[in-house]
C-alpha cells in the first residue's frame, strides 16, 4: 500500500475529480499521507484553459516528478498533450478525462510493468456518464462541489475544453440523488452544481437542470447553488421552474466574454451580448436582487479600444455584481489560435486592470444595498474570532461567533473589504 498526494489546478470539475481520484485511492487501501509524511506517488489533475493554466500544470508535474519521484498526470492537459508527459522522469502514469476511477489499478500496473498512457479518445458523441467515487469524508465542511454534468458541443473559437473534455453528458438522477444524501448525513448544509456546460443538463434525455436541482433539494440538502451557466440555455420555462426550488440560492454565473457583437461573433460564440443581458434581466426580474456573476475575456483578436468600452458599457448597463476578468489566450488546435489583429500586451494589461476596477465598484455598489437587511449566511470557515460565511446571494459576510457549519440569521450592517460585516440576531 502506498502513501499518496492529491494536487489539482483549475476548476471545481477540475477539483471534484480530483477528489474522486483520492477516494478511489483510499478505496483501494492506499493512505494520503499527512502534513510531514513523504508521499510514495503524487496525483496532479492538470488544467488546459489558457496557456498560463498549462504552463503552472506542466510545472507542478515537474516538481511533483522532482520532490517525489512518481507521479500520475491526469486532467486537462494530461488528455492534450497524453504519451508527452511520459517524457518527464517519473511520471509512470498519464489518465486524461476518462478512466479516473481507474487510477490506482493502472497505477498498480504501471508500477510493475512500466509507464502507461491511459488517455482515451472522447470523439464519439454517445460516450456516457463515467461515474466516480467521491466519498472522502467533508469533517466540519458546510459546503461540497457536486458534478452533474461533463463536457461541451459548442466548439467556441477560442477554447481547448471541448477538446479535453469530450462531448456533453449528464448524470443520473439516481447518482445525484445518492450524492446529495450522502453528503446530507455528513452534514453538509449546501451543494454546488457544477459541469462544463452545466445549463446543458439532460439535453437528449427529457431532462433539464430545473430536474438536477430538485432532486438535489429533495434530498436533504438545505442550499443549492449554481455554477457557470451559458445564457441562451437559461429558458423562461428554466426559470419558472427555479421559482418552484425555495433551496435554490439566487446567486446566477452567466458568461459574457465580450459585449461587442463584432467581437463575439469572431470568438464563435452561440451565445450573444444582448441574449446575455436578456438572461439577466428575465433572472433579476424572478429574483429581485440577485447575485449576476460573469466572465469577461479581454484582448481577443479584433478588439479595438471602441469593442472594449462596449464591454465595459454592458457590465454596467445589466449591473453585473461580480467580474472575472482575464486576458485572451490562444490555444493549440482552436480557430482563434493565429487569428491576426491581437492588441499590443501593454493595452491588454490595462484594459484588464480596468475592468477589474469596475467589477470591483459593480461588487460593493451591490453589497452596499443590503445594508441594515437580514439574511442567512451559512458559515464555512474561522479565522481570528471572525466567522466568515455567503448570503444566499452570494455576499461574503464576516460575523463575530458562529461556528462553521451553522446557519444563521444574521444582520448585515457594513461594508468589509471582501464583503460585508453582520451580527447574528
Amino acid at each position: 500500500m502506498m502513501r499518496f498526494i492529491v494536487h489539482a489546478l483549475g476548476c471545481k470539475v477540475n477539483q471534484y475529480d480530483a477528489a474522486a481520484a483520492q477516494a478511489a485511492m483510499e478505496q483501494a487501501g492506499h493512505t494520503l499521507a499527512q502534513p510531514g509524511q513523504k508521499p510514495d506517488v503524487a496525483i496532479v489533475f492538470t488544467c488546459t484553459v489558457t496557456a498560463e493554466a498549462q504552463r503552472k500544470s506542466l510545472q507542478a508535474v515537474r516538481r511533483a516528478a522532482r520532490e517525489v519521484g512518481c507521479v500520475v498526470a491526469a486532467g486537462c492537459t494530461a488528455q492534450r498533450v497524453g504519451r508527452q508527459l511520459l517524457d518527464i522522469p517519473g511520471v509512470v502514469l498519464v489518465v486524461g478525462s476518462s478512466r479516473r476511477a481507474q487510477i490506482p489499478a493502472l497505477l498498480s500496473r504501471a508500477l510493475a510493468e512500466g509507464p502507461i498512457c491511459a488517455v482515451e479518445g472522447l470523439e464519439n458523441p454517445a460516450c456516457t456518464w463515467e461515474e466516480t467515487p467521491v466519498l472522502t469524508p467533508y469533517d466540519g465542511r458546510a459546503r461540497a462541489h457536486v458534478k452533474v454534468q461533463e463536457g461541451c458541443s459548442r466548439k467556441c473559437g477560442y477554447c481547448a475544453v471541448p477538446l479535453a473534455r469530450g462531448p456533453e453528458r449528464s448524470r443520473p438522477l439516481e447518482l445525484i440523488a445518492q450524492e446529495c444524501q450522502r453528503l446530507a448525513r455528513q452534514g453538509i448544509s449546501e451543494v454546488i452544481l457544477v459541469g462544463i456546460n452545466l445549463a446543458s443538463y439532460g439535453k437528449g434525455q427529457g431532462l433539464t437542470l430545473v430536474d438536477a436541482v430538485s432532486c438535489a433539494a429533495q434530498n436533504g440538502i438545505k442550499r443549492v447553488r449554481l455554477g457557470s451557466l451559458e445564457p441562451d440555455l437559461v429558458t423562461p420555462g428554466m426559470i419558472e421552474g427555479f421559482l418552484r426550488i425555495p433551496q435554490l440560492c439566487p446567486q446566477f454565473h452567466l458568461p459574457l466574454q465580450t459585449g461587442s457583437e463584432k467581437v463575439n461573433a469572431a470568438m464563435g460564440r452561440i451565445c450573444t451580448p444582448g441574449r446575455v443581458a436578456q438572461t439577466a434581466a428575465a433572472l433579476r426580474q424572478a429574483f429581485p436582487n440577485c447575485g449576476l456573476w460573469t466572465d469577461v475575456m479581454v484582448g481577443f483578436p479584433g478588439e479595438g479600444e471602441a469593442e472594449f468600452m462596449q464591454t465595459m458599457s454592458l457590465c454596467r448597463e445589466i449591473g453585473f455584481t461580480r467580474l472575472h476578468v482575464f486576458p485572451f489566450s490562444p490555444r493549440p488546435d482552436t480557430r482563434a489560435e493565429k487569428m491576426p489583429g491581437r492588441p499590443e500586451a501593454g493595452e491588454v494589461r490595462r484594459r484588464v486592470g480596468e475592468l477589474m476596477q469596475e467589477g470591483e465598484r459593480l461588487r460593493q455598489a451591490y453589497e452596499a444595498g443590503f445594508i441594515g437587511q437580514k439574511a442567512q449566511v451559512l458559515f464555512e470557515t474561522k479565522a481570528d474570532g471572525v466567522t466568515i460565511g455567503h448570503t444566499p446571494q452570494g455576499i461574503v459576510a464576516f460575523v463575530p461567533g458562529g461556528k462553521p457549519g451553522q446557519m444563521a440569521e444574521c444582520m448585515l450592517k457594513g461594508v468589509h473589504a471582501q464583503g460585508l460585516y453582520a451580527d447574528m440576531i
